[in-house]
């Protein structure tokens, strides 16, 4: 992640995503048409995404720098921009310290971060508000718990039009971190029994199973970890942590263990750890403060 002023971010997504998707219509044997079209990419003709439909308009670059503009232009000073292509254009944009969220006692700090997701795998093209937590590098979401901090525009001939719209959103997202902020302290109030908590995110198969008890020792470890970092006590004793270093705990485990390919960047993982079982840890949270 690198430090720039607004006037240099464009140039970095510009170069980082200096090629186009294009979509071509898909032949079966012996050149014999079909309704199916595919994507590719200019530099090296890869395909990409889904198989989609005639009427499907991929999102292009200048789409994406668009974005990210309007991204930028609401926070004041330098951010922190980082990209990621798998099958869509990813960019993380960070703004500077003023904007930290600082919990127990400052020990447990994060930053708000907006992300662009422009994939091409059959989901909208979105703009979403989240966070970056310097304790343990997770990059996540939390949808439920800030109403209006995920927005989102199909790809069709309605794209264009809705770009607009899409942009204006960015200073409603900045708003929307003033109330994941409460949110999230009010989440840090509140404790959860440790055992019930991992067995309803992570559902116990029929039978006993290693593998499964493995996986929540491994998240409970994780737990109990940044739990001793920031001062809290052993959940391994009391059996009780708060909502939110158990949210934590399960999305830093999809995020950080649970996604190790080495091909895999940390942005990457950051993405693939938008799974179900953070979606779910993440609902019994909200549900608390709803």
């Amino acid at each position: 992640m690198t430090t720039i002023s607004l006037d240099n971010v464009l140039d970095t997504v510009t170069n980082d995503f200096d090629y186009s998707i294009n979509k071509f219509p898909l032949f079966g044997p012996d050149n014999m048409p079909t309704e199916a079209y595919g994507l590719f990419r200019s530099d090296n003709s890869k395909h990409i995404g889904r198989v989609c439909a005639k009427g499907y308009v991929p999102h292009t670059t200048d789409d994406v720098l668009a974005l990210t503009e309007a991204a930028c232009n609401v926070f004041d000073g330098e951010v922190r921009v980082r990209t990621h292509f798998d099958n869509g254009h990813y960019v993380d944009i960070t703004p500077s310290n003023e904007n930290r969220l600082s919990i127990y006692n400052g020990r447990d700090s994060m930053f708000p971060r907006f992300m662009i997701n422009g994939s091409y795998n059959g989901r909208g093209f979105s703009a979403s508000l989240g966070y970056y937590r310097d304790l343990c590098k997770n990059l996540a979401m939390m949808r439920k718990a800030s109403e209006g901090s995920h927005v989102s525009i199909h790809h069709s001939s309605k794209l264009r039009g809705r770009m607009n719209d899409l942009i204006e959103t960015f200073s409603t997202l900045k708003e929307s971190w003033q109330t994941m902020s409460s949110v999230i302290t009010e989440l840090s109030e509140i404790p959860l029994n440790v055992d019930r908590f991992m067995r309803e995110v992570y559902k116990e198969p029929e039978g006993k199973s290693t593998r499964y008890e493995n996986k929540i020792e491994k998240v409970i470890r994780r737990l109990a970890k940044e739990s001793h970092r920031l001062g809290q006590p052993d959940p391994m004793e009391t059996q009780e942590a708060s909502a939110w270093l158990l949210f934590n705990a399960v999305q830093g485990y999809e995020q950080h263990d649970a996604t190790r390919s080495k091909s895999t960047s940390d942005f990457g993982r950051a993405i693939k750890a938008e799974n179900e079982s953070t979606r779910k840890a993440e609902r019994i949270v909200s549900n608390l403060v709803a």
